[in-house]
C-alpha cells in the first residue's frame, strides 16, 4: 500500500509541478511580449503623434492663413484710411491746409 502512495503522491507531484510550471512560463512569456510589445508599440505611437502634428499643423494652416491674410489686409486699409483721410489728425487735413494757404497767397 505504501509504494501505491508513493507512486500517487508522486504523480500528484509531478502534475502540480506542470501546472505550477506551465502557469509561471505563461506568466513569464506574457510579460516577455508585454515587453517587447512595449517597445514596439512606443516607436508606432511616437510615429503616428509626428505624423498626426505635421497633418495638423498643414491643415491649420490652410484654414486659417486665408483668414489672417484677410484680418491683415483689412487692418491695414483701415490704418490707411485713418492715416489719410481722418478729419481730426489724418496727413490730408495738413496738406490739404497748406494747399489751401497756397493758393491764397497766389490769388
Amino acid at each position: 500500500m505504501i509504494p501505491a502512495v508513493k507512486k500517487l503522491g508522486s504523480k500528484v507531484a509531478v502534475s502540480f509541478a506542470g501546472k505550477a510550471g506551465a502557469k509561471m512560463a505563461a506568466k513569464t512569456g506574457s510579460l516577455v511580449a508585454g515587453k517587447i510589445v512595449a517597445e514596439l508599440l512606443d516607436p508606432i505611437v511616437g510615429i503616428g503623434i509626428i505624423i498626426w502634428d505635421i497633418w495638423d499643423y498643414n491643415h491649420t494652416v490652410a484654414v486659417e492663413k486665408p483668414i489672417l491674410r484677410d484680418a491683415i489686409y483689412d487692418y491695414l486699409k483701415a490704418v490707411k484710411d485713418l492715416l489719410l483721410e481722418n478729419p481730426e489728425n489724418g496727413i490730408m487735413v495738413a496738406i490739404n491746409q497748406v494747399e489751401s494757404g497756397i493758393m491764397q497767397s497766389i490769388k
